[in-house]
This record gives C-alpha cells, structure tokens and sequence, in this order.
C-alpha cells in the first residue's frame, strides 16, 4: 500500500485536514497520526487504525501499489460522459435580448425566434433519441438571448414533451438560464407542477446592477429580479434557485448587500454561483478579497459554486446525451459560444430527428481529459482540467483553471472542506 500521490492536505489550528478528491470525503487527524501519515507508516495506520485505514482507502488516499490513479480517474470521467440516463436537450429559442449587459460574450441578433418547424424538430429528436436509447430523466434547458422573451414557444416545448414523458415515465427536469425580467405569476403558476431549476444573475448592489441591467428604456431592474426571485420559491415547490453574482473588482464588495435582499430564502432550496466577469484580469482582485466572500456566503448558510470539488461531473457540453438546439434549428453543444453560425455548427439533423454528429469535433470534445502539467498536480483527480471548449479556444498554451480562481491549491481545498460542512449540516 501506499500513500496517494493526489492526496492534499491543508493546515488548520487543531491537527491536519486530509481532503479526498476522489470520494467528496475528508477527516480529522490529530498531530500524532498526522505526523505518521506524513512519513507514509501506512502499516502503523492500517494496524492501529483500521476504522482510520479503511476510510482513507475508501477516499483514494490509501491506494493499492497496483492501482493506476490516472487511468482510474480518465476511465471515471470517461463513464461519466458517456452515461445516457439522462437527455440533456437545451434550446436557444432566441438570441435577442431585453438587455444589454456589457460585458455579455453573446452576439446579441434582434427579432430572432424559433419556429414552429425547429419546435417540431426538438419534438422529434427527443422522441427519436428515447426509441434508440431509453433514458430515464430528460432535462429540457432554456437558454438564448433572453429565452423568456419568446414565452409562448417555451410553453408550447414544455407542453409537449410533458406529454412524452408522462406516457414513459420518464422524469422530465425544467431548467431556464434568464435575466429574471420576464417572469409573471401567470407562467410560475404554468410551471408549478413541474421539477424547476431557474439561474439568475445579480451584478452587485441596486446601484451597480441597474447600471449594468437595464431596460432598453434605462429603467434598473434590481428590485423586480429580486422580487421574481422570491415568486419562484413561494410559487413552485419543486423549485431550485441558482443565484448567479457576475463581479468585478468593484463589484465583489456589493456581496453583503445582495445576501441582505435573500436572506429570507430557503437555503435547501437556493444557492449561490460566483464567477469573475471575464474581462477583468483576476490580478486585481486580492485572493484575500476571493476567501472572504466565499466564507461570508458559507457564514450566511448559503452554498456556494466556486469550482466545487469534487468536479468529477463534466459540463454538459462534453456529455455524449446532451444537445443544443439553436432557434434557427442548428445543431451545437457548448452554450458559451459568441456565434451560432454555419462555420461552429457541431451537427445537423436527420429526417428522422436524430442528430448526425461531426465527429472530427466531437472527438476534440469528448477525447480531451487534460495536459502533462495537470497529470502531475494533486488536485488532478477533482479537478480534470479546465473545460475543452476553452482548450481548443486557447491557441496560446495551457492555463490552469486556479488562475481565474485567484487561489492555490490548499485555499481552494479548505473553502471546499467548509462547503461539505455546510452540506452536512443542511441535508442530514
């Protein structure tokens, strides 16, 4: 036996904290069995220690001489990517918008919609896909543009694939990416018997949000977002809230203030995303600014997605059931592209609804599990690299996904160490 070459440790006041990345499974040593850990007497553990032993095995910080930790960890990933239990069908039903943030990735083209003919088409492929792999959870996601602006299609999509899933029992999964504008109590009532997930956007405090977020009129939206926030939790109570803060240098200081206006939320039922704009170079903002905010969310009861570890789950667009219909009916995978053209189509459609893959691309997509220098870092098992689209976007050499973070390693595994606490603590 011997001692992982993954495994991370980060110092705390009251003995050492070894975290597994590959079980989500950390525990407590005290100085005397931390100081036998580091010398690597595993036979000392393993004999004095078994409860010890056998979770440490279970986690992947004991491993067998004969184990492979990185064919192990690609063969995961691997298995991860090619599970057909759940459909994953996301919908541009637009790519206009009723705002016009600065610092979008989109292009944003006015007057688009989808069609009766490209709804009839999502219709067909998922019907298709079921009769030649069954799954069992069909998760339909809306994403644009602002996906609410052409309400009546999302409707109708939802209606129609209610109807399916209802005859197969199979589970259906409601899932929007939107501003949070445009939604009325009319459509949260449409939605209240269904399982759905909304991610909504703040850019920080009323002030600085309605200079960024508003109306083509110039009206601030702050409080109306806030206040569709809470008729999504009052309204559907099957109903998940992703409350995603887009910050800046500036903006990162407005957190307080925006945990203020949600405090009132379920926690079980909400948590938080935080992600850089990503136009600010992230050396303007101190890590120590990064640690604070992350444990005030923690403080506040709140989850929080930070580059979670374990991320042993891949994106969605490197899944091999997954799909992403523009409004125009072209075919895609990533929804993080600045153009849904011709020259990034990833597939087009048979006339039976199934999708007829470019493979050279979807190779590139699917093969990709990270570089040399990854393979060589602890943190590589929870971690797996950054994403592929943004590998084949970066024609400069490699960048760690730690970079954008604005933290190391052991910072990075002792926010997430508090994250599994707070886990714990709300849904034992």
């Amino acid at each position: 036996m011997k001692k992982s070459k993954y495994f991370v440790k980060a110092r705390v006041s009251k003995g050492n904290v070894f975290y597994s990345s590959v079980k989500n499974s950390y525990t407590i040593l005290n100085n005397r069995l931390s100081d036998v850990f580091e010398n690597n007497d595993i036979n000392y553990i393993q004999q004095y220690e078994k409860a010890l032993f056998e979770q440490l095995c279970e986690s992947g910080l004991i491993i067998d001489d004969e184990k492979d930790e990185l064919k192990n960890a690609h063969f995961s990933r691997m298995l991860s990517r090619m599970d057909r239990s759940t459909y994953q069908v996301s919908v541009n039903t637009t790519l206009d918008c009723n705002l016009d943030c600065w610092y979008c990735h989109e292009n944003k083209i006015k007057g688009t919609k989808i069609t009766n003919e490209v709804i009839e088409l999502v219709e067909k492929n998922i019907k298709a896909t079921y009769d030649c792999n069954p799954y069992k959870e069909l998760k339909l996601s809306f994403f644009g543009g602002e996906p609410l602006l052409n309400i009546n299609s999302v409707k109708s999509l939802i209606e129609l694939t209610s109807e399916f899933c209802r005859e197969r029992k199979i589970e259906l999964l409601l899932d929007f990416t939107t501003n949070g504008t445009l939604i009325s109590k009319s459509f949260l009532t449409f939605l209240g018997k269904y399982r759905v997930i909304f991610q909504i956007t703040l850019d920080g405090s009323s002030v600085r949000h309605d200079a960024i977020r508003k109306t083509n009129n110039g009206k601030g939206t702050y409080e109306k977002i806030i206040s569709n926030m809470h008729l999504i939790l009052e309204n559907i109570e099957n109903s998940y809230l992703w409350v995603r803060f887009n910050y800046d240098d500036e903006s990162i200081h407005d957190l307080p203030k925006i945990l203020d206006k949600i405090d009132g939320f379920n926690r079980k039922k909400c948590s938080l995303i935080i992600r850089k704009v990503w136009q600010v170079d992230h050396e303007k903002i101190s890590k120590e600014t990064i640690l604070s905010t992350l444990f005030l969310i923690l403080k506040q009861g709140f989850l929080v997605d930070y580059y979670t570890l374990p991320h042993n789950i891949p994106c969605f667009a490197e899944r091999l059931n997954q799909v992403l219909i523009n409004y125009d009916g072209k075919v895609f995978k990533c929804s993080t592209r600045d153009d849904f053209n011709d020259e990034n189509a990833e597939g087009t459609f048979y006339e039976s609804g199934l999708i007829k893959w470019d493979f050279d691309r979807l190779a590139k997509k699917m093969v990709f599990f990270g570089d040399d220098t990854c393979y060589e870092c602890k943190l590589y098992p929870a971690c797996f690299g950054r994403c592929s689209e943004k590998h084949l976007q970066n024609k400069d050499g490699f960048e760690c996904v730690l970079k954008n973070l604005n933290l190391n390693i052991e910072e990075l595994v002792l926010f997430n160490l508090k994250l599994k606490q707070l886990q714990q603590k709300l849904y034992v």
